[in-house]
Parts: C-alpha cells; structure tokens; sequence
C-alpha cells in the first residue's frame, strides 16, 4: 500500500532524526576511531551552548564506547549486529501482525513505522508506565495510510501493545529480582 496522507511536519520531523541519528552515529564511530579527537570536537561544538550539557553528552559516549569493549573481535561485533538485526525485524513484523489482527490494513513498512516512532518517542522523558505516550507514538504514523489513529481499531492496538510490552517488562523485572534474591543466599 502506498502512502495516501500527508501529515503536516512529518517531513520536517523525518529529517531532523535522520540527521541526529546520523550525527549521533558519527561521533559513535569517530569516538571508536579517534577517541580524543572527536570527544574533543564534540565538547567544543556543544561547550558554547552549555558546557555541562557537553560533559554529559562526553560522559555519555564514554559510557556507550565502554560498553561497546564487549565486543572484542569482529565476530562478535557481526553476532551484535545479527542479533540487533533479528530483534528488530521481528519486532516491526509483530507491529504488523498485531495491526492486521485488529483489521487495520496496514502495509508491513507501516509496522515498522510504528516501531520506529515508539523508540523516539519513549526517549523523551514520559508519564509513568509510559501510559499515553506510548500509544500516540505508536498510532501517529497510522495517519499516512488514511488510518483514523482515533479509531476504535486503532486506540485498541495500541492499549494491546502497550499492555503486552508492559506485562513483559514487568515479568522480566520480577523474573530478575528473584533471581537476584536466589542469588544472595
């Protein structure tokens, strides 16, 4: 299916993350490649809007860099990437599947959509559970293929999806403090 909507500033909003995760991904690598030289670019590029907000964006990628270690060998790093690859596509394919099943006929790019506008929106600082955030980011692309995101189709997906990505959530939690427990006798 192809797109028949236009929604005003879905343009303008796909560009602006394209270009940051595009810049964030640069200084990822650059900070891989030449760690001081790009900390040190990236410090003083953002050093003269607020220098604590470059620290923290430093300390951040030092952080990211650090946790990358794990990764020793190219091996490792093309099972990272296999695995991230796997999990996301079915992810976005699980979007699609859960949208066909509530009768909105969305085409499979539009799953991913979905997916992608979850994970942007929840790095934005939300309300607790993530309880209204989550579902409108996840309808807000719907829009493109004449899918009313008020609809009770719609509003039902996303209640779904967020009660089943809740529910496993919390079930991990609980899993991992009993394990934990176990694991302190």
């Amino acid at each position: 299916a192809e797109v028949v909507a236009q929604i005003p500033g879905i343009e303008l909003g796909a560009w602006v993350a394209l270009a940051v995760f595009t810049g964030a991904t640069l200084v990822l690598v650059g900070a891989i490649v030449a760690r001081s030289q790009t900390l040190s670019i990236v410090k003083t590029a953002l050093g003269w809007l607020s220098p604590s907000l470059a620290d923290k964006v430093v300390g951040l990628v030092l952080t990211f860099i650090d946790g990358l270690l794990i990764l020793k060998s190219p091996v490792a790093v093309l099972r990272f990437f296999t695995i991230t690859a796997i999990y996301w596509g079915v992810v976005g394919i699980g979007y699609w599947v859960m949208a066909q099943g509530f009768g909105l006929e969305l085409p499979l790019i539009g799953g991913y959509a979905m997916m992608c506008c979850v994970v942007v929106g929840m790095m934005i600082p939300n309300s607790p559970g993530n309880v209204g955030s989550f579902w409108y980011f996840m309808l807000l692309p719907v829009g493109l293929w004449a899918i009313d995101p008020q609809s009770t189709s719609a509003v039902g997906l996303g209640l779904v999806v967020w009660l089943m990505q809740t529910l496993q959530v919390c079930l991990f939690g609980l899993w991992g403090l009993w394990a934990r427990r176990r694991q302190l006798r």
